[in-house]
């Protein structure tokens, strides 16, 4: 049966989170004066505050039942934690074992300074097979090595939409473009906007990652993953029809009006207050839809385009890796070990976390999230844009995007300054 939209989400707060968690960490005996109990070891885990605490918890119950003597202390912390200040925290005396960042740069940059550690044998050759294919990229943050465990991801994007007000208007789900203008139209003659995204921060790169997974051919889309030096990615065939091919869902007004002067909250908030029918983001766990959501919630991926391009572009960035430093780097790939499990990676699917793995029965996911997964187990794919936080594509994706659809660029003049900014600053250092 499907749930409703309040019903969908389980996003607390820091504090709560924190309150949560930490509740049931007395059983590591004096761990919280930091030392352990006789024969038992305490792991320090931190994992993001937005969509991994009640996860998290589950875990700990879990794993520690599974194997008595190791306890774990999970601490939620704020994203301004999780990036270019581990370098510094990962080295300090009150570190934590266990750390979550994210793929890219950040990992990158913490496996060559020496504070996290490769883990090729946690994931194995047999256990990459299995491995959805967007979550095998995570090893080029450590030249072909996995430096840390692409924990969860999303897709990018997924259009939500309001499934009570498209039933009572009889709109059916697209699944071309040709039906989604339609759609479109139809929102517009009920007084409603159709499409709404947070065009004016990181959702376009998002959104321009999957229109050029339909512009692009696949051998082509692929160079765009990875920083090569030895020829420019943002030049291959289909790069600039991308543009293109946004311009075209703001004429074709499939866009919601000033699509370009809302930000990712303004953009909920239009979505929730049900002013707008349709809404691109690139996670239902980053939604923060409100108890006061009193509508079915539907999804579905972008629409094809006309090449046999990826259906979906995926991001498996949210990432566990293991303190260089820590005292218990065993007990640490033990916990690694148990969160590839089919049962751990099941569990990801109740939190609207999407696994790592293929093989996962998708019975519990939200039913929300059911058909996207569906289609990705199908159509497979893609890796995300690897280049973005290396060397800040994302911001120039979304200035040419901007300009585009604001009118003071054309496309060719739009995957100009891309391919530019990349010979720059990535090709030409």
């Amino acid at each position: 049966m499907k749930r409703t939209v309040r019903h969908t989400l389980r996003v607390l707060s820091l504090a709560a989170a924190s309150a949560l968690l930490l509740a049931g960490c007395s059983g590591g005996g004096d761990a919280s004066e930091g030392g352990d109990s006789a024969g038992s070891v305490t792991l320090k885990i931190w994992v993001q505050s937005t969509n991994q605490p009640e996860y998290f918890q589950w875990v700990k119950e879990e794993f520690e039942s599974q194997n008595e003597g190791i306890k774990l202390k999970i601490e939620p912390q704020a994203q301004g934690s999780l990036g270019d200040s581990l370098d510094v925290t990962l080295g300090g005396d009150d570190a934590p074992d266990i750390v979550a960042t994210w793929g890219g740069l950040v990992a990158s940059k913490l496996y060559k300074g020496n504070r996290i550690i490769e883990i090729s044998d946690v994931i194995t050759d047999e256990v990459e097979k299995n491995f959805v294919e967007a979550a095998t990229y995570n090893k080029m943050d450590g030249d072909g090595k996995y430096v840390s465990l692409p924990l969860a991801g999303f897709v990018s994007p997924v259009i939500y939409y309001n499934k009570t007000q498209f039933d009572a208007l009889g709109l059916k789900v697209p699944t071309t473009y040709e039906e989604l203008k339609d759609v479109a139209a139809k929102i517009r003659a009920a007084s409603k906007q159709p499409l709404i995204a947070g065009f004016s921060t990181w959702h376009l790169p998002h959104f321009m990652q999957a229109i050029h997974a339909r512009t692009m051919a696949p051998e082509n889309f692929n160079k765009l993953i990875g920083t090569p030096t030895d020829y420019n990615p943002y030049e291959q065939p289909g790069f600039k029809e991308g543009f293109d091919l946004l311009k075209k869902y703001n004429d074709d007004k499939i866009f919601a009006d000033n699509i370009t002067g809302y930000d990712a909250n303004m953009a909920q908030m239009e979505f929730i207050a049900q002013n707008a029918l349709m809404m691109t983001s690139p996670s239902l766990d980053l939604m923060t839809l409100n108890d006061a959501t009193n509508f079915e919630l539907g999804a579905f991926l972008l629409p094809a385009g006309e090449v046999d391009g990826p259906l979906a572009s995926g991001v498996y960035s949210d990432v566990l890796a293991i303190n260089a430093n820590s005292k218990h780097i065993p007990e640490c790939k033990k916990l690694f070990e148990f969160l590839l499990t089919p049962e751990a990676q099941a569990k990801l699917l109740e939190f609207e976390l999407l696994p790592i793995r293929k093989d996962v029965d998708i019975s519990s996911a939200n039913p929300v999230l059911t058909d996207v997964i569906k289609a990705i187990n199908e159509g497979g794919v893609s890796g995300f844009y690897q280049s973005y936080s290396a060397s800040g594509i994302d911001v120039q994706l979304l200035n040419a995007g901007s300009s585009l659809l604001t009118g003071k660029s054309d496309s060719a003049a739009a995957a100009k300054s891309v391919a530019d900014y990349y010979k720059s600053n990535v090709m030409d250092k």
